[in-house]
């Protein structure tokens, strides 16, 4: 007796399988995935968000994700060679500079950044800015002049680098190119401090537009060039050279107590704000509709199901669940 209510179970435990699949079919799928958002969205608007999760627990994910979980070898490898990949792709030859950053935008950062007073007050005298500066007075007067001379005489720095350049040309013996550039260098390094004293004088006493108008100058100049062009100032090496810092310099910083705290502060704020929030109420929030959570569904999921269905996997899974089930004392005491 016990084998033929034992038989009967493994066969409902297949109908109810075969019924499980049929419900994800792709005939059927779309109709399922329409009532199950609905449900899930009216379940939503039931579930208050500090209710559902602590910020605590919302805190030790932040903590494990950001600053504890182990980072393999394998990442960083993956993301340098994604960054060379990138390096060399087409598009960085099809594409201007200009049409993936509008001259709007270089217009109000630039203004802003020099506003800050960090900036007016500290640049004169960061190195790094100075040696950027001076590269950037360098490659103007030495090469951006040579096409277009009388826009490069109007960076500020630029024109008397240039009349000093003539002179400096003059009095290099020929073929002495080695000496002639370490000079220009060093002429446009003092120019560079110039440049950025004049930019961090007190207001009135400095033409205020004058390094605002060189990086827009400077911005114009380039901004027709493809992207592809800043190639020869950054090589892949170069490139490959800054993922390495930069990651270094996340090992190092992911295990500050700076880090730490700037997570649960964040964490705290965003309770504070949503946490009486309903979780339907968090996704319009933040822009996620009806209509996102069914064409995401429907892009991934008949996809995915096919191949599962297909190998097996999704069957074997449901069995896996489901047997002991079916096979329990008490399903077998119902088909008695």
């Amino acid at each position: 007796m016990t084998d033929g209510r034992r038989a009967k179970a493994l066969r409902l435990l297949e109908a109810q399988i075969e019924f499980v699949q049929a419900q994800l079919g792709p005939d059927r799928f779309a109709l399922l995935v329409d009532a199950e958002v609905d449900h899930a969205l009216s379940a939503a608007g039931e579930l208050v968000l500090d209710g559902v999760v602590s910020r605590e627990q919302i805190k030790a994910t932040a903590r494990k994700y950001a600053t504890t979980m182990q980072i393999q070898g394998s990442i960083p490898e993956l993301a340098g060679e994604i960054a060379a990949r990138v390096y060399g792709h087409r598009a960085q030859d099809e594409n201007r500079i200009g049409d993936v950053l509008g001259t709007e935008h270089v217009e109000a950062l630039a203004g802003k950044l020099l506003e800050l007073p960090l900036v007016r007050e500290r640049l004169p005298e960061s190195p790094l800015a100075v040696s950027v500066v001076s590269w950037w007075l360098y490659r103007i007067a030495t090469d951006v002049m040579v096409h277009n001379r009388e826009v490069a005489a109007r960076v500020p720095g630029v024109s008397s680098l240039l009349a000093a350049g003539g002179r400096i040309v003059g009095t290099v013996a020929p073929g002495a190119r080695v000496d002639l550039e370490l000079r220009l260098r060093e002429l446009a390094e003092r120019s560079a401090r110039l440049l950025l004293h004049r930019a961090s004088a007190p207001s009135g006493t400095r033409d205020e537009s004058s390094v605002y108008d060189a990086v827009i100058d400077l911005w114009r100049q380039h901004a027709d060039e493809a992207i592809g062009s800043f190639r020869q100032y950054l090589s892949q090496d170069d490139l490959e050279d800054l993922l390495v810092i930069g990651y270094e310099f996340w090992l190092a910083f992911r295990g500050t107590a700076y880090l730490h705290a700037l997570l649960d502060e964040g964490v705290d704020f965003f309770f504070d704000k949503y946490g009486h929030f309903t979780l339907r109420e968090l996704l319009v929030e933040f822009g996620i509709e009806r209509e996102d959570m069914v064409e995401e569904a429907l892009r991934f999921g008949p996809p995915v199901i096919a191949v599962l269905v297909e190998n097996g996997m999704l069957a074997a899974f449901l069995r896996r669940r489901l047997e002991p089930f079916f096979l329990s004392d008490e399903v077998l005491a119902l088909l008695e």
